[in-house]
C-alpha cells in the first residue's frame, strides 16, 4: 500500500441513527477520541497507527506512542493487529495486548488505545445477509459503546492518580 495522506483516508459520517458505507474494505472507525466519527481505509498492506504525523491513523494525543501499533493482513489475508512496544498499550475487546504479539482481527471489535477507541469493521467478514457493498453502523449504539469506553478510560485514570498518591 503506498502511503497515504490523512486527508485522503478521512471521510466523516454524521448520520443520527445509522450509516451506509460502500466499500469492501477493511476500516477503523473513530468512536472515542479525538478520532471520533472519522473512518479510515486499511488497504492491504501495513497500516501505522500512533501519535507520529506520517501514520496511516495518526491519533493526536499526547500518551499515544509514535508508532503505537500497527494492523496488516496476514498471509492467510486476514487482518491482524500488533502493539510496538506502547507505554499505555493498546486493548482489543477489553483485552490488553502484549507488545510484539499478533492477534487476529475480527468485525466489531473494539480497538483502545489510550482515550481513542474505534470499531474493526470489515465488511467481507460478515454474515451473508449483508450484501458485500453494504454495511450498515447503528451510531446509538457506537455512541453507547464510546460513553462507556470513556467512563473505564476516567475510571482507570483515578485508579491511577489515587496509586500515585495524587
Amino acid at each position: 500500500m503506498g502511503k497515504q495522506h490523512l486527508h485522503s483516508m478521512t471521510e466523516a459520517f454524521y448520520a443520527p441513527d445509522s450509516q451506509t458505507f460502500t466499500s469492501t474494505s477493511a476500516r477503523l472507525f473513530g468512536i472515542a477520541g479525538p478520532l471520533a466519527g472519522a473512518s479510515y481505509a486499511l488497504g492491504t498492506g501495513v497500516a501505522t497507527v500512533g501519535r507520529d504525523p506520517q501514520s496511516s491513523v495518526c491519533i493526536p494525543s499526547p500518551g499515544v506512542s509514535k508508532t503505537h501499533c500497527i494492523i496488516e493482513q496476514d498471509a492467510e489475508g486476514q487482518y491482524v493487529i500488533r502493539d510496538q512496544g506502547s507505554r499505555n498499550g493498546t486493548s482489543v475487546n477489553g483485552r490488553r495486548l502484549k507488545p510484539e504479539v499478533k492477534l487476529r482481527l475480527s468485525h466489531g471489535d473494539r480497538i483502545a488505545i489510550c482515550d481513542s477507541g474505534f470499531f474493526f469493521l470489515h465488511p467481507k467478514a460478515t454474515a451473508e445477509t449483508v450484501t458485500p457493498d453494504e454495511l450498515r453502523v447503528d451510531f446509538r449504539a457506537a455512541s453507547r459503546e464510546a460513553n462507556d469506553f470513556l467512563a473505564g478510560c476516567s475510571e482507570l485514570k483515578e485508579l491511577r492518580r489515587r496509586r500515585r498518591g495524587r
